[in-house]
């Protein structure tokens, strides 16, 4: 099995690791360019992706100019009351420095407007992660501009959450990055009609390898997502996570040849039955981190089994019966070693 692509999912990784590995640089003030790009050259097998900071930090002491510790980041946080609020951004996005950054994860309301009107002007070169989520939400004017800026032309992860999509759904299957989207979460498809589904369907998605589509609060009609699963770009899929999977999907799931090349499958629901689900499991070929709702018994085990992805399991949210757990024991199920075989390889752990 391949290893798991950070890019694909950042989050699934110890999101701690960089942030400790940056900190005596990034709490020094008086870091200089060069000792910065120094310790960086012993860094390169540590993936773009995942150089985001996950504790509180400082910019700007003592009055600086410019800031050489951006280089450290390539993902950066922005939310009020965070060590970068919007009026922060404004800042960054005027910085020499900020030609390092190539993503945004924006929580405060607004900062997507900042980030769009700041960005012609602005050194960075491209964006390649855009995370909005809660309050960070774009409006869907801050979402259009974003979308239709050349600087975003080449997105490769987008993560959309905390509200309704609406009309947003549409602008993102319409966008220039529908050529280069690799991942895509969308955690607000709340009341989308049939006819949107088939939109975003036909879009193409060259590029897709990791889309979560759903909503914790909404599922979907019978029927609505069913031309999801007729697209041919979905065997391209590494990573699949479905909230609220309606019964005439899982059919078109086993069908549609998406199962075998899934390396992550998550899937919650309430309309279908643990029954209804069985045929999936024997299809996970390549799965190595697989989470589902409701009990999984010992039929279901013995689907997953047959399916041979038992012993490469890495990591499981899965509410296993007894007789269900032992059975997978028994054909090689052990996260942990499975982890630990890896981790050296990978140069980094799944977080559970």
């Amino acid at each position: 099995m391949s290893p798991l692509d950070p890019l694909l999912y950042p989050r699934a990784f110890l999101a701690g690791g960089w942030h400790a590995r940056i900190a005596p640089l990034l709490g020094d003030p008086d870091a200089t360019a060069h000792a910065i790009d120094v310790w960086l050259a012993t860094q390169a097998a540590v993936p773009t992706a995942l150089r985001r900071p996950s504790d509180p930090f400082s910019l700007y002491d003592g009055g600086r100019a410019s800031e050489p510790r951006l280089r450290l980041l390539s993902v950066l946080p922005v939310q009020s009351g965070g060590s970068v609020d919007k009026k922060g951004l404004e800042r960054i996005l005027r910085d020499p420095h900020a030609a390092h950054l190539e993503g945004f994860a924006l929580s405060e309301k607004g900062a997507a407007s900042v980030l769009a009107k700041g960005l012609t002007d602005s050194p960075v070169a491209r964006i390649r992660t855009l995370e909005a989520t809660d309050a960070g939400l774009p409006t869907n004017d801050e979402l259009s501009a974003l979308l239709a800026h050349p600087k975003l032309a080449s997105l490769e992860r987008l993560v959309l959450s905390g509200a309704a999509l609406k009309e947003r759904f549409l602008m993102i299957a319409r966008a220039p990055a529908v050529g280069s989207l690799r991942t895509l979460v969308l955690a607000g498809c709340e009341k989308l009609p049939r006819k949107d589904f088939d939109t975003f369907a036909a879009a193409g998605w060259p590029r897709l390898e990791s889309l979560h589509i759903g909503s914790s609060t909404w599922e979907p009609k019978d029927g609505a997502r069913d031309g999801l699963w007729k697209a041919p770009w979905t065997r391209n899929l590494k990573s699949l996570s479905l909230s609220g999977a309606s019964p005439t999907e899982v059919p078109l799931l086993v069908a549609s040849g998406v199962l075998p090349s899934l390396q992550t499958f998550s899937i919650s629901t309430t309309k279908v039955t643990r029954d209804e689900r069985r045929p999936l499991w024997s299809h996970l070929r390549s799965c190595a981190v697989l989470s589902t709702s409701g009990p999984f018994d010992l039929a279901s085990a013995e689907a997953l089994v047959a399916s041979g992805c038992v012993p490469g399991l890495e990591v499981t949210w899965v509410d296993f019966t007894p007789e269900a757990r032992a059975a997978l024991v028994a054909a090689g199920f052990d996260p942990q070693a499975r982890k630990a075989d890896r981790v050296t390889a990978r140069g980094f752990s799944i977080d559970t």
